[in-house]
């Protein structure tokens, strides 16, 4: 039996309860750790995407452009108050899940910087949903005795929905209790995503693709823009032994030529100097908003694609090759837009001490499901939410990260 943290959230369902509102403790013991999402969530991030900049060039030149801003954000987390069932087949025992709807708005907030091209504009909107999934299978085979299915651990699931024509499924593990102190946010680079195309590339050896993946794992760190460095795809990078990245000279701010001052604009800059460590590395921005907080603990909730199948979009952005990646002999797939490639995203739930100097009543808990929600009982303290996010992008035959970035904290 596959072993998984879903006990420590209230016991799942063996049947399936009646699909009508529950009491709300009953809701938030089946929600696990997403039941701290609900609410409204305010705050502000930082946003940056290299994407194709369309001149109309009747020899059509390929272009990119280098997109960079600060961020102000909301995100409404609705919780779903009745159960969600799912049939099992033959002896699959049914499943019910639980979750949260929720809406991401995100604008523009540079309005300070003079004539910021973007300034106020709004960024993106995605309506997706947050599902608890418990485990499931362990049981014979249907049509053999003898063959027991595999096990499916339970999950977080994230269904995400974005209106350039996109459906992405994320998934990653159930996360355990809280880890007492504050989170080691990681740099950016290398990026896994990236690396795991080249080891899983079938056009190479798997020494081949070893050797490509520690090629782009270990370029120089002495590369302004190293985070956000993308790379050739792997079809690109077989006429080559060293070179796996692909240089873009606007990852120095200081090369680079932004609108207006040049017809050949490069980015939606000027940015200012500072910016350049957000370039180098998003995450900084994450360190940066938590040095000197007091943070109790904190939940992690990572999820990736776990595959090309489980993104949807529409043909104008390109139709990958099933079996990776698009190549320059599949004439629909060597005119993509810009599809998208895989995401992944942490989650970082915290628990921030305050400064309140009233007296807070004393309490405990002795249910461990209900200590879970709350470690820190009668203690004064803030809900946080910190999130990175990496989207790799193919277009122009290269893997163009983007990487998003917020902290953000509940709302009254």
């Amino acid at each position: 039996m596959c072993a998984d943290h879903a006990h420590r959230y209230g016991k799942p369902a063996t049947s399936y309860p009646r699909r009508v509102p529950q009491p709300p403790i009953e809701t938030l013991l089946n929600l696990g750790p997403l039941a701290l999402l609900g609410g409204r969530w305010k705050g502000d991030g930082f946003n940056v995407i290299w994407r194709p900049d369309n001149t109309g060039d009747p020899n059509f030149q390929v272009r990119r452009f280098l997109q960079l801003n600060m961020t102000a954000e909301t995100l409404d987390f609705d919780i779903i108050p009745t159960p969600i069932p799912n049939r099992g087949l033959a002896n699959q025992k049914d499943i019910t899940i639980y979750g949260l709807n929720y809406l991401q708005k995100v604008r523009d907030n540079d309005t300070d910087i003079p004539n910021f091209p973007n300034a106020g504009e709004d960024l993106h909107i995605e309506p997706g949903l947050f599902l608890n999934v418990p485990r499931s299978g362990d049981v014979a085979n249907a049509n053999n005795a003898t063959v027991e299915d595999p096990c499916v651990p339970a999950s977080i699931v994230r269904l995400a929905t974005i209106p350039h024509g996109v459906s992405v499924l994320m998934r990653g593990a159930v996360p355990g209790p809280a880890i007492l102190g504050a989170p080691t946010i990681p740099p950016i680079y290398p990026i896994a995503e990236i690396a795991k195309v080249y080891t899983d590339f079938t056009g190479y050896s798997a020494a081949q693709g070893t050797a490509f993946a520690t090629n782009y794992e270990s370029f120089p760190a002495a590369q302004p823009g190293l985070g956000i460095q993308p790379a050739n795809v792997p079809a690109q990078a077989l006429g080559t032994t060293t070179q796996t990245f692909h240089l873009v000279p606007e990852n120095t701010l200081a090369n680079d030529i932004p609108y207006p001052n040049a017809n050949m604009a490069q980015s939606n800059g000027p940015f200012p100097a500072t910016w350049q460590a957000f370039v180098d590395d998003p995450n900084v921005i994450l360190r940066n908003a938590i040095a000197g907080q007091d943070i109790l603990g904190f939940i992690p909730i990572s999820l990736a694609t776990p595959s090309p199948a489980a993104i949807s979009q529409i043909p104008f952005l390109g139709v990958a090759d099933p079996a990776l990646e698009p190549s320059a002999t599949d004439i629909l797939a060597g005119r993509s837009n810009a599809f998208v490639h895989s995401a992944s995203s942490t989650f970082w739930i915290e628990w921030v001490k305050s400064d309140e100097r009233h007296h807070l009543p004393r309490y405990d808990y002795h249910d461990e499901a209900l200590r879970i929600i709350d470690p820190f009982p009668g203690v004064p303290k803030f809900l946080q939410l910190q999130y990175t996010q990496t989207v790799i992008l193919n277009f122009n035959q290269v893997l163009w990260p983007h990487v998003s970035v917020a902290t953000l904290r509940l709302q009254f």
